[in-house]
């Protein structure tokens, strides 16, 4: 439970660190030969800072996951990984192209998407880790865990 904590904590870290790399997007598409004006720019730009911000609930998923790897439970993470599975299968065309009222976001849909359900997979493992019997003791981040 303790190295769980400790990795939720990393996993806020990431997002800090993943929300400052955002400006840095532009760039990015240009190492990779994709200049700003080209029809791949927008829409790929848009999906990777969607992504950006599912960084926090992506890492801690992973985290949770190795949780239960830890107390030899690997059920519970086959579980959550068909039921996100699932989930994102039905949530892309909604988002992406704006089914049963959804509006339409493109490939920056697909990114709502994913993070929607690495939130889902997030709080799953977290509420079946603690059925599990886990402790969660909050405690402070230790920089030596972190290191």
């Amino acid at each position: 439970g303790d190295a769980v904590v400790q990795g939720l904590w990393f996993s806020g870290i990431c997002g800090v660190l993943a929300m400052t790399l955002l400006p840095l997007i532009p760039s990015y598409f240009g190492l990779l030969g994709i200049p700003a004006g080209s029809q791949a720019f927008a829409p790929g730009s848009a999906y990777l800072r969607g992504l950006v911000w599912g960084v926090v609930p992506l890492t801690a998923s992973g985290v949770l996951a190795s949780g239960f790897k830890g107390v030899a439970e690997l059920h519970p993470v086959l579980t959550v990984n068909a039921v996100c599975a699932a989930l994102n299968f039905a949530l892309d065309p909604l988002l992406m192209w704006g089914l049963l009222g959804f509006p339409a976001m493109g490939v920056a849909g697909a990114a709502v998407a994913t993070n929607v359900c690495s939130l889902v997979a997030s709080v799953l493992s977290f509420w079946l880790l603690l059925k599990q019997g886990v402790p969660m003791r909050w405690a402070a981040p230790d920089l030596r865990t972190l290191a």
